[in-house]
């Protein structure tokens, strides 16, 4: 069985250098999905890098998006 490598929510904010109403939010809505540890939050490192590499290729389209519209803000 692969070892799974959890992270605390603390670990977290500073990971993605968001606040914990943030990361509240984000689990409210969620794009990032707790684990529960004797009822304490984890978040697993693989999830919170999908989480990074979807807002990177999403921030990647909105740029892309922009420059194919010239003269428009």
């Amino acid at each position: 069985m692969a070892d799974i490598e959890l992270m605390t929510p603390e670990e977290v904010c500073r990971v993605l250098a968001i606040s914990k109403p943030t990361l509240w939010r984000l689990k409210k809505t969620a794009q990032l999905v707790p684990l529960y540890v004797l009822s304490s939050p984890r978040y697993s490192k693989a999830s919170v890098t999908r989480f990074i590499e979807k807002a990177q290729r999403a921030a990647i389209s909105q740029a892309l998006m922009r420059e194919a519209k010239p003269g428009q803000r």
